[in-house]
């Protein structure tokens, strides 16, 4: 026990740590409970430095938590925070019904109590122990000490509080969109990631509290995981046998949770301290306490009561040493912080000067002294009006007369002229007056680059902002759906205002059956999307007019975030004479190819595709094709009788019928007078030949007025006429469309001298 005492004393002194240093019997004797035998079971005390732990551990307790234990009540005041060791702590919500269910848990890997480092007074949630077992507690106002200072344990907690916001995240997902056994293998795996072993210490009715459900569906949930050898369970244990059986049955959350956690990074090496030790009466008393059994046992034969007057004067003596040497311990902390903020304060980058009402240097650094290019030796000689050019002398002394009687900070920026060759320096001072309002204290930055650098950027900005004026294109940069930037050459284009347009939305100025698009392709450049893009679109005029442009747009960076560049080309009039040469093309083609009367093939198109036909039969000599020749009968009658006019009137309907009898595939054309044809692709005789028929007891039925003006004694005049066709196959023996044309040519002439008004054939 003796040697365990000393090391507690050499703990309080910043020796080292007992898990660096001490031996296991050593360490056992000092905490002899082994579940408790080691803080830094705790991930954020084991990350801590050594010496900051060395000052934070006389002031941790040694406590167990038993199973159901409430720590905080929601909306109780924090008034210790835990460290978990070896025991689970769930957070949880209650419903004013008096459901409850667990938003996360905390083991090893953090603290309990997080509230009081973001500032809270009271805990937001219902803090109980799932998992009995260790912990050490530390009184919220020791905690907040220590994070005041700025010490790794603040960096350390803020870096838990990221996770545990991850893990309440993670928990409200798993609990909205995935099945209890998903649920209960995460909550295992969670909780054996925060505890040592592979065994947790709980019952099924605090797992159901947590989860949110009936007590029966988490014993349901756990048979299916016993059966399926993934764990075992006895009244308040559970026993992991499969981890990696029980992963694979879990949901993604488990492993989205472990993945982006922040993970505790290893112990800092040893630093400098980053503040004074604190002294803690209770722990100086047990302190001296250990010391005192050092010294020599008190002499016999004191009166009595003397002894223990003489054992409280030894024990006050041995505090008296020990403040001591902390205040020997903060001297010499205090020195070596002097020293070293002394090179800090010659060599910083800045220069620190303090004046009084009069502008007369009392205290200045190396930086200072060479700014204003004299000696630091002699600087309480020299005002620093002096070195302030004439033309900013009046606003410097407005300055230095508004920081003194106005007691505020203030800042200001001028022109100084050193003592020494270097030119003309522009400065930037921060100031403000001292206690009493007698000194000024001014930070000095010599900004003469940067005023320079923001000189010629302006002027560049100039040239950029006067070339983009008067580009002969238009031009617009958009950013975050808003207009940043355009030019004269858009707004007279789109007839708009400068202000009309400019930090307004670019979507108006698009049609709105294009807006869709562009929108689109906007949202993809914002998302980092840089291929460059060639479009057309069309812009809405400020009158309403459309105007088609041609759009090449690029990524820029603006302000230091990307943004599109989009040049546009009004292509208007070149769409529209664009359009009027191809209807004119198409018209031209139209004449070229179709007969004019009766709007079929003419004689040149119809041989065309005669002959491409013919080449595919000659290519596959088991495909069938059949053409079909017409003519009408005693056209020549109907025109001497009706007159021409009546005549082409037929040869239009007789056309007509053709188009409504004919299939996609199929082709006619007028190849003379009277004489039509009828290309047949794919077709068989016997399909021809019904074809033909059909058309021919069409036509015959068929009836037409005479053209006005005909003098016939039936009143109405009508027309009655009829059509002869002859059929002739398609063969790959055919040398040319002449051997097809001339077998149809000759069934036409067998149906004309058979009496005309049928089909034949010549195969």
């Amino acid at each position: 026990m003796h040697k365990a005492r000393r090391y507690a004393y050499s703990r309080q002194l910043n020796v080292r740590c007992p898990t660096e240093s001490c031996d296991s019997a050593e360490y056992a004797e000092l905490m002899p409970n082994t579940e408790l035998q080691n803080p830094r079971q705790n991930l954020i005390l084991g990350a801590l430095r050594v010496e900051e732990f060395a000052r934070l551990q006389p002031e941790l307790e040694a406590v167990q938590l038993t199973l159901n234990q409430v720590i905080h009540e929601a909306g109780s005041r924090i008034n210790d925070v835990y460290f978990p060791t070896t025991c689970l702590v769930s957070l949880n919500s209650t419903a004013e019904s008096g459901a409850s269910a667990g938003l996360a848990m905390t083991g090893n890997d953090g603290l309990v109590g997080i509230s009081a480092v973001l500032g809270g007074e009271t805990s937001p949630y219902r803090v109980v122990v799932q998992n009995a077992g260790g912990a050490y507690r530390l009184h919220t106002e020791l905690l907040q000490w220590h994070l005041d200072h700025g010490t790794e344990l603040q960096r350390l907690a803020l870096r838990y509080t990221q996770n545990l916001m991850l893990q309440m995240a993670q928990t409200a997902v798993c609990n909205r969109h995935h099945t209890i056994d998903q649920q209960l293998s995460r909550w295992l795996l969670t909780s054996l990631d925060r505890l040592p072993g592979n065994t947790l210490t709980t019952t099924h009715a605090v797992i159901a509290s947590l989860l949110g459900v009936r007590r029966e569906t988490v014993t349901e949930a756990a048979g299916k995981l016993q059966t399926a050898g993934l764990i075992t369970y006895s009244r308040g244990h559970i026993t992991v046998l499969n981890r990696h059986g029980l992963e694979s049955r879990s949901c993604e959350c488990y492993r989205v949770a472990k993945s982006e956690s922040m993970p505790m990074p290893e112990p800092l090496a040893d630093g400098p301290t980053p503040f004074s030790s604190r002294p803690n009466p209770a722990n100086l008393r047990k302190l001296a306490l250990l010391r005192l059994q050092d010294k020599p046992p008190l002499p016999r034969g004191e009166p009595s009561g003397f002894g223990p007057l003489m054992h409280e004067l030894q024990v006050h003596q041995v505090e008296l040493e020990m403040y001591n040497e902390q205040l020997i311990e903060a001297y010499d902390e205090a020195d070596s912080l002097r020293l070293r903020y002394a090179d800090l304060y010659d060599f910083a980058p800045v220069a620190f000067i303090t004046i009084d009402a009069l502008s007369v240097i009392h205290q200045i650094n190396l930086t200072g002294a060479i700014m204003l290019g004299i000696k630091r030796s002699e600087a309480i000689r020299h005002r620093f009006g002096s070195s302030v050019t004439q033309a900013d002398l009046p606003q410097f002394n407005q300055f230095l007369d508004d920081v003194l009687n106005g007691r505020i900070r203030k800042q200001c920026q001028i022109t100084l002229n050193p003592a020494t060759h270097r030119g003309p320096a522009t400065v930037l001072i921060d100031a403000i007056p001292n206690e009493n309002g007698q000194e000024c204290r001014m930070v000095v930055s010599d900004i003469t680059v940067r005023h320079q650098l923001l000189a010629r950027l302006h002027a560049s900005e100039e040239r950029f902002r006067d070339l983009i004026e008067k580009l002969p294109i238009s031009l617009l940069i958009t950013q975050d759906g808003l207009v940043r930037l355009t030019n004269a050459a858009l707004l007279n284009l789109l007839g708009y205002s400068l202000n009309d347009i400019v930090d307004r939305p670019f979507l108006p100025l698009i049609a709105a059956d294009d807006q869709a698009m562009v929108m689109a392709m906007h949202k993809k450049r914002m998302a980092g999307d840089d291929t460059p893009l060639n479009l057309e679109t069309c812009l809405l005029r400020q009158d309403g007019q459309r105007v088609t442009c041609q759009v090449y747009i690029h990524s820029v960076e603006w302000h230091g975030r990307v943004a599109s560049l989009a040049v546009l080309d009004d292509v208007t009039e070149r769409n529209r004479v664009r359009d009027a040469l191809a209807a004119t093309e198409q018209h031209l083609r139209t004449l070229i190819s179709t007969d004019e009367l009766t709007g079929l093939a003419n004689r040149r198109q119809f041989f065309i595709r005669l002959n491409e036909e013919l080449a595919r039969v000659q290519r596959n000599p088991g495909y069938g094709a059949m053409l079909m020749a017409l003519d009408i009968d005693d056209l020549k009658a109907i025109n001497d009788n009706f007159g021409h006019a009546t005549g082409d009137a037929v040869l239009r309907e007789v056309a007509a019928i053709l188009g409504s009898e004919l299939r996609q595939v199929d082709t006619a054309g007028r190849i003379g007078g009277e004489e039509f044809a009828v290309l047949l692709p794919a077709t068989s005789l016997k399909d021809a030949t019904n074809f033909a028929e059909r058309l021919r007891l069409k036509i015959e039925n068929f009836i037409i007025a005479a053209a006005a003006g005909v003098d016939v004694e039936v009143t109405p005049p009508v027309v009655k006429f009829t059509v002869s066709i002859g059929l002739a196959a398609m063969a790959s023996t055919d040398k040319s469309i002449d051997a097809v044309l001339a077998r149809a040519n000759a069934a036409i002439k067998r149906a004309t001298k058979s009496g005309r008004n049928r089909v034949e054939v010549i195969a």
